[in-house]
């Protein structure tokens, strides 16, 4: 059964199968360490450097013919401070370049490096939208916008940085990034999408939802009880197959496990690494249940679980 996603390098079903290997390592899993630190780099900038990537493939696209080559690849990666291999580099073209025309354009790089909001994030963006286009058109106008959001809630407007038109022309200005131009609306993918760059620089839920909340006045109806239900089922898997490798699983195993999954250094395990974590495991789990497992433990907040909450989290299933 093919558990990957339609981006995987190995083929499933029809898909060509070209399987490699790196160092001992399946290119899958070279391919996410790569985007790992894509994202982290991302991440650093906040929404600014998900929305300034037109801006950098425009810069790097010396051909201008609207995708960066393998080599304009290289080099925008390297300007985020991401050096790649030969090898990682080419299986980067391959993800990336969905349509198989030898080059990654902006719209293919940013399909490929957002990640998914939550089914909680997804059910309230979707609800803030419905509540703007009122006539079901599937399209909301600046008109629209300026009915409901709530300039007063931005922090430039408090400090008397921007007026109220000053804030709401920079907020519409975001929807307007992509090299296709400006078209006077905005779509439910470009209103999507725009929140689903946010969610990459906000980890946590609750603060995502505060946040928009706080900007719409519209509320979440909430799906956590549930969320969290079904992460319950993967999370004991997890426990069980560590207790097949390292039974008894004491504070000195559990802390030796804790530092082998944290390939980032951080101190924290994000959403990402517990994600390969059950993928090391062939526990199948979607992201939404690993965000679920995140919020259940991580009792400070901070998106990620650290030493004590990843142990909390094993003797809850113990």
């Amino acid at each position: 059964m093919c558990i990957r996603d339609r981006r995987s390098i190995n083929g499933c079903g029809d898909r060509v199968n070209i399987t490699m290997a790196f160092y001992g390592v399946a290119l899958d899993e070279a391919v996410d360490e790569v985007n790992f630190k894509i994202r982290l780099a991302l991440k650093k900038k906040g929404i600014n450097g998900l929305r300034g990537l037109a801006k950098t493939f425009h810069t790097f696209d010396a051909n201008a013919n609207g995708r960066l080559e393998i080599k304009e690849f290289q080099n925008a990666l390297e300007s985020m401070g991401v050096f790649t291999s030969k090898i990682e580099l080419q299986a980067l073209m391959i993800y990336y370049d969905t349509n198989k025309d030898g080059g990654v354009s902006y719209e293919e790089f940013l399909q490929g490096i957002r990640e998914p909001m939550s089914e909680r994030r997804q059910a309230l963006v979707e609800k803030i939208f419905k509540t703007l286009d009122k006539n079901g058109s599937g399209a909301i106008t600046a008109a629209d916008i300026e009915s409901h959001y709530r300039v007063e809630s931005s922090p430039d407007f408090i400090s008397g940085a921007k007026t109220k038109q000053q804030v709401l022309e920079a907020f519409l200005s975001n929807f307007d990034v992509a090299p296709k131009g400006q078209d006077g609306t905005i779509t439910k993918e470009e209103f999507v999408n725009y929140y689903a760059d946010l969610s990459m620089v906000l980890p946590v839920d609750d603060y995502f939802v505060s946040v928009l909340e706080g900007a719409w006045e519209i509320k979440e109806e909430s799906k956590e009880a549930a969320e969290n239900e079904k992460a319950k089922g993967p999370a004991a898997a997890l426990v069980e197959k560590l207790k097949v490798v390292a039974a008894p699983l004491d504070d000195k195993v559990i802390e030796a496990a804790f530092k082998d999954f944290n390939k980032s250094k951080t101190g924290g395990l994000s959403i990402d690494e517990l994600q390969q974590i059950f993928a090391r495991f062939e526990i199948p789990i979607d992201r939404v249940s690993v965000i679920g497992i995140v919020r259940m433990f991580d009792k400070n907040k901070s998106g990620a679980l650290e030493l004590e909450e990843f142990r909390d989290l094993i003797k809850a299933f113990v």
